[in-house]
């Protein structure tokens, strides 16, 4: 058999119960490297393929850039270099406490459950949760700081 103008050799496989396909694809990578050559390589063909590429998420050159580009919308909307900052330094901090509510409820339903139906920390809720969370901050941020900037414009003191 060919795959990509190399000799390969298909391996047809399912995860065994009680294991999630991730598992399975890292114990095979696993036994992959103690196994065989260093010039030897892999690739995973069909469903597991196009699961390969989107399971990845963004890295972290990915959020230094979005961190990068909002702070320099923000420097815009502000026409300054230095307000953007109280606004996204908001977001660590919403992000922090939404990793804290995940190990939390990891540990609690450790209790209750084998361990195989805990690890859910990265669940599509959890990210769509972790998204809004972090919109929701930087909008009250933004509210905030215009009220402030709004007040002291008007000769209010801060308080």
């Amino acid at each position: 058999m060919r795959y990509n103008e190399y000799r390969s050799a298909q391996i047809n496989g399912s995860a065994a119960p009680g294991y999630s396909s991730d598992q399975a694809t890292a114990a095979l990578e696993e036994v992959f490297k103690q196994t065989m050559p260093r010039e030897m390589g892999f690739d995973y063909m069909g469903i597991l393929s196009r699961a390969e590429g989107t399971a990845r998420g963004p890295g972290l050159g990915d959020l230094w850039i979005i961190a990068v580009v909002c702070f320099l919308i923000l420097a815009a909307l502000y026409e300054s270099w230095s307000l953007p900052f109280s606004v996204l330094l908001s977001t660590p901090v919403a992000v922090f406490g939404a990793f804290a509510v995940l190990w939390l409820r990891r540990v609690v339903l450790s209790a209750f459950y084998p361990a195989y139906m805990v690890q859910i920390e990265s669940d599509v809720y959890s990210q769509i949760g972790l998204v809004m969370l972090i919109g929701l901050a930087a909008k009250n941020a933004i509210l905030y700081r215009g009220v402030r900037q709004g007040g002291v414009r008007q000769g209010k003191t801060s308080g």
